[in-house]
């Protein structure tokens, strides 16, 4: 069957393609077929499927592209996040921007909007979005040189993905990222210390208690291109 540029089914077929290539092969080209789904829904007005393809948008820029596109992508989410009244939307734009800004700008900012991101899905009693970002706190507190916390934080994001089922195993994008960051703050700690971190985030009862604890602030380049690459042992 023939599409016509301005079908619904073109749109769908995009977000598809533009969904697979980004979470199941890392494909940067995911980021152009997301930007042309995210047109047709906008033009059919299919704002449900626009405002989840442009959440998609967002996150392909800040993992797979370039800083200027990724930090506009963020924008974009977010700025479109305030025009929806659910406090849901709000929480992942400030999550999606949160990502753009420690792939691609400032790590201590990106610490700012996880948390801000978290408090809020914890105040509406989301389950699903902080299986993300007690994650993405994991790397952001990585790239500011916090270790131990990181490794505390990716503790217990495993604890949040065993409760809710989440498997990062097909998500190639991000259990790449989860395993840098994982290696980073294994080599930074040594095995005995972050085994012991670690252990504390997965034995923790109250989870999203102990993430929103904010950590003591730490002197840090503001900028961080490679937000994992590790320093000496800590003893």
């Amino acid at each position: 069957m023939e599409l016509g540029k301005d079908s619904a089914a073109a749109g769908s077929l995009l977000q598809m393609e533009g969904a697979v290539a980004f979470l199941a092969h890392k494909d940067p080209r995911a980021i152009a077929l997301l930007a042309r789904a995210r047109h047709h829904f906008q033009k059919n007005g299919q704002v449900g499927d626009a405002h989840m393809t442009t959440m998609l948008w967002a996150m392909a820029a800040a993992l797979l592209g370039e800083r200027d596109a990724a930090l506009v992508a963020g924008r974009e989410y977010l700025a479109e996040t305030d025009t929806h009244s659910a406090g849901w939307a709000r929480s992942w734009g400030l999550w999606g921007m949160g990502l753009a800004e420690l792939r691609h700008g400032d790590p201590r900012q990106a610490v700012e909007l996880f948390h801000d991101a978290l408090r809020s899905q914890w105040a509406i009693g989301d389950r699903w979005g902080p299986v993300w970002g007690v994650e993405t706190m994991a790397w952001a507190a990585a790239a500011t040189a916090d270790y131990r916390r990181a490794a505390r934080l990716l503790g217990a994001a495993q604890r949040l993905r065993r409760t809710t089922g989440v498997d990062l195993a097909g998500l190639v994008a991000f259990h790449d990222a989860h395993a840098e960051v994982e290696q980073s703050v294994r080599l930074a700690l040594g095995e005995q210390v972050y085994a012991a971190a670690f252990a504390e985030g997965t034995g923790t009862r109250e989870p999203m208690r102990f993430v929103l604890r904010k950590p003591t602030p730490r002197r840090t380049s503001a900028r961080v291109r490679t937000a994992w690459s590790p320093p000496t042992q800590e003893r």
